[in-house]
């Protein structure tokens, strides 16, 4: 009987570094889990700040507590914002291991220097399209472009419209410097209550989709495999 199990056989590719990428790819998933929090308790905050906002229209509210929720917004945001620069940083490293694999398993050098790719994935508004860019031009080396392509649009969309609600946010703060209008800062603060809980959302969701994005929720492509002695 011939066994149908046999040991996988792994064919290392020496350009890439085999102790710099799992750390890489590891890294990833925590650095958005470490953004998709601060970014839902930042959510949090705001929206009862918006409540205290609303209240405080037709009713007096203590001092303390006005301060005290003033005080949450501004250390949550900031917890918020280093975040998501940690995810930031985290997601530039897998892109560019990640790129440096996939072209050198196709055994062709990566088109785009170094210092491209970077401006592409860091750059605010840039990378909504950069970075899928990136991502595309690294799923044509493989051998399964379809399915990549798509993941790659669902993550891509959905990047997008965490962006969108980003800025439609900071417009209305923008617009409230400018304004002595109670109903504008209300506004304000649930646009950005709202863009919040989505980029949190979007953190979080990403987390099992984006460190495979080009080799899919199984894992990587079927790896070659060899019969042995039973």
């Amino acid at each position: 009987m011939i066994p149908r199990w046999g040991l996988s056989e792994v064919r290392a590719d020496p350009s890439v570094d085999s102790a710099e990428t799992p750390d890489v790819r590891s890294a990833l998933p925590s650095a958005l889990l470490l953004a998709a929090y601060p970014l839902a308790a930042a959510a949090l905050v705001h929206a009862i700040r918006y409540l205290i906002v609303v209240v405080n229209r037709s009713t007096p509210i203590p001092q303390w507590l006005d301060l005290l929720s003033s005080a949450a917004v501004v250390v949550f945001g900031v917890f918020a914002v280093i975040g998501m620069v940690f995810a930031l940083v985290a997601f530039t490293r897998w892109m560019l291991a990640t790129r440096a694999e996939a072209y050198a398993a196709a055994e062709i050098g990566d088109p785009r220097s170094r210092r491209n790719q970077i401006l592409l994935t860091v750059l605010p508004l840039v990378n909504v399209i950069g970075a899928p860019l990136l991502l595309a031009e690294a799923a044509r080396c493989g051998d399964d472009v379809d399915r990549a392509g798509e993941r790659i649009k669902k993550i891509a969309t959905a990047w997008a419209i965490v962006n969108f609600l980003a800025l439609v946010a900071v417009a209305y703060r923008v617009g409230g410097w400018f304004s002595d209008s109670v109903q504008v800062h209300a506004d304000g603060l649930a646009v950005l209550t709202v863009s919040l809980a989505v980029s949190s959302v979007f953190a979080y969701w990403a987390v099992p989709r984006l460190p495979v994005v080009l080799t899919g929720p199984v894992g990587r492509a079927e790896a070659h495999r060899r019969l042995v002695a039973a």
